[in-house]
């Protein structure tokens, strides 16, 4: 299966797996197409086949033979297993290409990207590369694309610097870019290993790298940016590396981010977080591809959980409220209407502190500055076949079944096409304050 690919997708795929076994074959082969289907729909961007599609799936959860929804989640985390033949079969196996992914309600961007000679069976880890100002994605793909040959990575490059010669401006626009592209690039079929995905990039793809992967942890198993810094919201999301692995490269006499990049590691490491920093002395703002080989072996050591048990965070942009399973859906205060260092009053910064007790089945919610929160949950973070306690700031705000269901699954998985952090249940809780 190579060295990174292979191994079952997500927290507790057995249970899935159980109840799509459990059907009849011509029932589960009847799934799998009925799927397929949806899938390929959704590929096409055609609303209309997505919704028949859909209602088919509907169909097979009904009667005596119904398809349970453990059986459905069982098809959509095996995706990345599948999508070797679909890639094989399609073409996309060829080496260096430019692809468009669709607007779905913003501007298109392009990426470049480039794939191994030989995809192998399993799944492939992906480097996502973030070129500098003024140069082409090409740039970050011709600098990272050398790990698609050599150790079998899937390399894609966005074109990500929405506000060209602005430098980079810590927007949604420009996280978009990166997180649509690994989304479109499972959608077109590549075997991508969810767990596995690594952004990486150069001088202001290196400030992009620090803030999209620590504003978003939940979808990198780890990010590596070179020769760039961590500038805004100072040390609200650096303890995100507690989640996101972050393995800084820069030159001694790189203007003076070395600096700065010495004290938000050593703010990371203060936080709990996983921080490596190498620095070349008497170096400057270079490329240092010398530093490939230990960021890959790096790289090998590190894979995203998908349901961690515990988890501390703090949002400071409304498109950074959701992390892995809790979703802030209403604040309590203000939140900076642009990137700023520290932020303090007005703002009131929402909080979130979540633990899962296993042996209890229960989940513990800290909150400050929430006044609404949805918990997305499935059989890999808590057991959905037993009752589940919920406590948000001291009271108990349920305790009892949760219903698993089709559509959150579907609505969840084609928003993301993510087959390890799956949803099937959710609860959503008011604070009223």
């Amino acid at each position: 299966a190579g060295p990174f690919g292979g191994e079952p997708v997500g927290s507790d795929g057995g249970k899935a797996e159980s109840a799509l076994d459990a059907l009849a074959p011509q029932r589960r082969q009847a799934a799998q197409t009925a799927m397929d289907a949806l899938l390929e729909s959704a590929r096409g961007g055609d609303q209309a086949a997505i919704a028949a599609a859909r209602r088919s799936l509907e169909a097979l959860g009904q009667g005596p033979e119904a398809v349970d929804v453990l059986a459905w989640e069982a098809l959509l985390r095996r995706l990345p297993d599948r999508s070797f033949q679909q890639a094989t079969d399609s073409g996309e196996r060829s080496g260096k290409q430019r692809l468009e992914h669709p607007a779905d309600g913003g501007v298109a961007v392009s990426y470049a990207v480039r794939l191994p000679r030989e995809l192998g069976v399993g799944r492939r880890p992906l480097i996502v590369g973030l070129h500098g100002q003024g140069a082409p994605p090409e740039a970050a793909l011709g600098f990272f694309g050398r790990l698609a040959e050599r150790h079998g990575f899937v390399v894609a490059a966005p074109e990500f610097d929405v506000h060209p010669g602005e430098g980079y401006h810590h927007s949604w626009e420009e996280h978009r870019t990166v997180l649509m592209t690994i989304r479109d690039l499972v959608r077109r079929g590549l075997p991508i290993d969810p767990d596995r995905v690594f952004l990486a990039g150069h001088s202001l793809g290196g400030h992009a790298t620090f803030d999209t992967a620590l504003s978003h942890p939940d979808r990198f198993a780890g990010a590596a940016p070179f020769i760039g810094a961590h500038f805004a919201f100072g040390d609200v999301y650096l303890s995100n590396s507690r989640v996101v692995p972050i393995y800084v490269v820069d030159g001694e006499h790189d203007f003076d981010w070395p600096e700065r990049n010495r004290k938000a590691v050593k703010a990371m490491h203060k936080s709990g977080g996983d921080a490596t920093y190498v620095e070349y002395a008497g170096r400057g703002h270079e490329g240092f591809g010398e530093e490939l080989p230990a960021l890959v072996d790096w790289m090998r050591t590190r894979r995203r959980d998908p349901y961690p048990l515990q988890m501390e965070w703090r949002a400071a942009r409304e498109t950074d409220l959701r992390r892995f399973w809790v979703r802030i859906e209403r604040v309590a205060g203000k939140l900076p209407p642009a990137p700023v260092t520290n932020p303090g009053k007005p703002f009131v910064l929402p909080t979130v502190r979540a633990k899962v007790d296993i042996r209890r089945n229960a989940i513990d919610l800290r909150t400050k500055g929430v006044r609404e929160v949805t918990l997305l949950l499935s059989d890999g973070l808590v057991d959905l076949d037993r009752p589940v306690t919920v406590k948000v700031d001291g009271k108990l705000r349920h305790r009892g079944p949760l219903q698993r269901s089709l559509k959150v699954l579907l609505d969840d998985f084609l928003e993301r096409w993510d087959a390890s952090q799956t949803v099937t249940a959710t609860l959503t809780v008011r604070l009223g304050r």
